[in-house]
Parts: C-alpha cells; structure tokens; sequence
C-alpha cells in the first residue's frame, strides 16, 4: 500500500494605497492600506497493508509580493488644521500540517511528512510628501505574522522495519519587514509620531513515532525568523506652536521563535533521533531612528525609543525502547537581532529629548534524552 500527498498554498497580491500630488486646504488627510492573508494547508495520508508507505508535503506560502503599502510618494502638502495620517496594517497566518500513519502486517512501514510555513510580505507606512503645515502627523506601520508548522509521522510494522520521519519548518523571511518612515519634512501644530509594531511567531512542531523488529524516528525541524521593525526619518520637523506634544520615532519589535520535537522508536533494535533550532538572525533588528535633520519643537518633547523582546526555544525528546537502544538528539537557540536607537540630527528647540533602547532576549534549548534496553545510549 503506497499514499503520497502534495498540498500548496500561494497567497501573493498586495494592498496598495499611494498618493503622490500636492494637498492644499483639507481638513483631514489619510492614506490607508490593510491586509490580511490566510494560507493554509493540510495532508493526511493513512496506508496498511504487508508493505505500508505513506508520504505527503503541505506547503503554506505568503510571499514577498503580498506586500501591505500606505505609500505617500511626493508632493507638497499645505493643510493648517488637518491631521495626516498615514497608516498600514498588516496580518498574515500560514499554517502548514501533514499527518501519516502506516501500519504494516509485513516486512516494512514507512512514512516521509513534511510541513512548510513560509511568510515573506512586507507592511509600509511611508511619508515623502513636504508638509508645509498641518495640525499632526502620524505615520504608522502594524505588522503581524504567524508561521505554524506542525508534522505527525507514525510508522508500525508487525515485520522487519517501521521507519518515520518528520520534517518541519516556519519561517518569517528577511522581506517580512514593518516600516514607517518619513522621507519629506514636516510643520505641524501638534504631536509627529512615526511608529513601526510587528509581531512575529514561527514554530514548527514534529511528533515521530516507529515500532518493528527495527524502530527508527527521525525528525528534524526549523524555526527562523529574519524580519525587521524600523521607524525612521531624515528630515527636518518643526512645530509651529508651544504647546507640549510630542514628537516621537518609536519602534516595537515581538519576535518568538520555537520548535518542538518528540521522537519515539521501540523495537529490538531502536534508534530516536531529532535535530530542532529556532533562529533570530541578524537581519531582525529592532530600529528607531532619525538620520538627520533639524527639530524644532519648542515646548514639545523628542523621543526616539526602539524595544525589542526576542525569544528562541527548542525542545527536543527522545526516547528509545528496545534490545538495543539509541538516542540521538541536537537542540539549537540563537538570537542575533539587535535593538537600536539613534539620533544622528540636531535639535534647536525642545522641552525634553529622549533616545532609548531596550532589549530583552531569552535563549532556551533542551534535549531530554530517554533510553530503555540492555544496551542503551543516549547522545
């Protein structure tokens, strides 16, 4: 008895929301893009005979050209009194599973399962219109993904061999990224804020279990997520009142990346083995910054202030049950995003100024090992 599955999802269209000519006299302005995609995926395959083998992949993709863009491209905007807005809000959901079970009243039982979960959109607030006069400013960018794969992969043979193995991988990918910048400069009466918010989540969990005369389960899976979340501006901000608002780059970053893994073999001869990591790269800083420019907000407050919470968890379980016994299990937790702030203009006017970064990271991998037989070794 053989069962194969393939199973794809593709989400790659945009939400665009552009403006890129002058504005006079409004009395409010707003330019809004939002976004939800959903892309899931499902395999089950379930096989018995004298020979069973069961194979199946589910795929889940949201891809860089899903992309949420509230994009202000040029222009001059001369609107006293209005309030600007610009806002994109972006959420994406990719679940990936696969489930096989093949029992064999004969030689051999196999099951492959494999589930991919992969998110690559970007969302974008962008301001690049000169405001010459308006009561506020907001550029805002809220970004959400959540990467979930999950594999069960059980093998059984009243025979010779039940071999399982279990794939899984989640991954927010480096074009994930949450902007919300200001390219032009700006004169308001009030507040300027420019806030960048994502939330990423990737796990990927795989479930492997084989019995026969020879036992083996094998699982290997990823978590990894690369996005970053940045709000920037270079440019000139002037406020043409003394009251105290503020005027603030803020930048918030959540990024949880977990795999689990459970591996069980029972047989005269057993052998259980995973090999789980979960990823933040290099490439998913947290970032608030003003390059350059002069600020000019008398009365009012200056904040720059990036935080970022990071954490990477693993956990892999082995467990062997036979005449001979063996366990081989790898756990990896890393954590290379950074959380910056920076202010690299100048401020001839203010009440207060605040640049401030913080950061929390938690790295946490464990490999429980079980091993039962006359000869057992766990590694």
């Amino acid at each position: 008895a053989l069962g194969i599955g393939t199973i794809k999802t593709d989400i790659a269209g945009a939400a665009l929301a552009e403006s890129g000519g002058n504005i006079t006299g409004a009395s409010t302005v707003t330019v809004s893009a939002f976004g939800r995609n959903d892309s899931p995926s499902e395999a089950l395959v379930v096989q018995v005979g004298a020979i069973a083998a069961a194979a199946a992949s589910a795929t889940s993709k949201i891809t860089s050209g899903a992309s949420v863009k509230a994009f202000v491209t040029g222009g001059t905007w001369n609107v006293a009194g209005a309030a600007i807005s610009v806002t994109a809000d972006g959420r994406n959901n990719a679940p990936a599973s696969t489930t096989g079970v093949a029992g064999a009243i004969g030689i051999a039982a196999v099951t492959v399962m494999i589930s991919d979960s992969e998110i690559d959109g970007a969302v974008v607030a962008q301001l690049n219109a000169n405001v010459t006069a308006s009561t506020s400013v907001l550029v805002d960018a809220n970004g959400v993904n959540i990467a979930d794969a999950d594999t069960i992969s059980v093998a059984i043979a009243a025979g010779l061999l039940g071999l399982a193995v279990s794939g899984a991988s989640a991954v927010i990918g480096v074009n994930a990224a949450v902007d919300a910048t200001v390219g032009g400069n700006v004169t308001i009466a009030d507040f300027f804020t420019v806030e960048a918010t994502g939330d990423n989540d990737a796990t990927s969990d795989a479930d492997t279990a084989a019995g026969g005369l020879v036992g083996v389960a094998v699982g290997v899976l990823q978590s990894v997520i690369s996005g970053r979340v940045r709000a920037a501006t270079s440019v000139n901000v002037t406020k043409s009142t003394t009251d105290s608002s503020t005027a603030s780059v803020t930048a918030l970053g959540n990024n949880n990346a977990i795999s689990r893994s459970l591996a069980i073999a029972v047989g005269l001869g057993a052998g259980s083995g995973a090999d789980a990591n979960a990823t933040i790269t290099s490439t998913a800083d947290v970032i608030a910054e003003a390059t350059a420019g002069t600020w000019n907000v008398t009365g009012g407050a200056v904040s720059v202030k990036a935080t970022g919470t990071n954490a990477a968890t693993t956990s892999a379980l082995g467990t062997s049950i036979g005449g001979l016994a063996i366990s081989v299990i790898l756990a990896q937790s890393e954590i290379d995003g950074a959380v910056k702030a920076q202010f690299g203009g100048s401020v001839s006017s203010s009440a207060s100024f605040l640049v401030e970064a913080d950061g929390g990271n938690t790295a946490d991998a464990r490999t429980p090992v079980v091993g039962v037989g006359a000869i057992a070794i766990g590694l």
